[in-house]
């Protein structure tokens, strides 16, 4: 058995379960806000490398709060046919250009991959949230990432046979962006047909 018929072949029985299950949740916006990003990430972001005046925390949530969940904001426009990667560069940059204008003094220093990371555990959390249409949810689920950590890159060393990940963490990735698409469109691959959240 091949290992990707090994990983749907653990999912037959549980991804009605795990798909009901993540879908049956519904968030309110201060929800979203305050669920996105929690204390294990932003433990990782050391002062003097990704902040000085402002917690990464307040930071993350006074941007979610005024662009990404404003009624003027990116998420307006999203429906079924949506480029999902343009969304998601493009809050990568909204994110970074507001952290950078609150903590001027970290740019350059701040490690990109926060920046995704940041993103991905936004976007899994609007599938859930109660004033998101049910169409948008549902594009959400079909296309967020996958928040890459110890636990996904574990998962894809166990399935995949080029990677063989012998300290998993986002340091793994560091600031390779083809690294993390790369990994991205590997994860989608293997989760085919299903949603890449489902490997999450």
């Amino acid at each position: 058995m091949s290992s990707i018929e090994q990983l749907h072949n653990n999912l037959k029985d549980e991804r009605e379960k795990l798909t009901k299950d993540f879908l049956s949740k519904s968030l309110s916006r201060d929800k979203v806000i305050r669920g996105g990003v929690a204390s294990n990430t932003v433990r990782a972001m050391h002062y003097g490398k990704c902040y000085f005046k402002y917690s990464p925390i307040s930071i993350y949530r006074n941007w979610m709060d005024t662009t990404l969940l404003s009624d003027d904001g990116m998420l307006k426009d999203i429906h079924e046919e949506s480029d999902f990667k343009a969304l998601h560069d493009t809050a990568i940059d909204s994110l970074k250009s507001f952290w950078f204008s609150k903590e001027p003094e970290v740019k350059g220093k701040m490690p990109h991959y926060f920046f995704p990371k940041m993103i991905d555990l936004t976007f899994k959390m609007m599938v859930n949230w109660d004033e998101l249409q049910e169409d948008r949810s549902i594009w959400f689920w079909r296309n967020a990432h996958v928040p890459i950590d110890k636990y996904s890159l574990i998962c894809l060393s166990k399935y995949h046979p080029d990677y063989n990940i012998k300290s998993p963490s986002m340091n793994y990735i560091g600031n390779d962006k083809d690294l993390y698409d790369e990994i991205q469109a590997e994860i989608r691959a293997l989760m085919k047909p299903y949603p890449p959240l489902l490997f999450d």
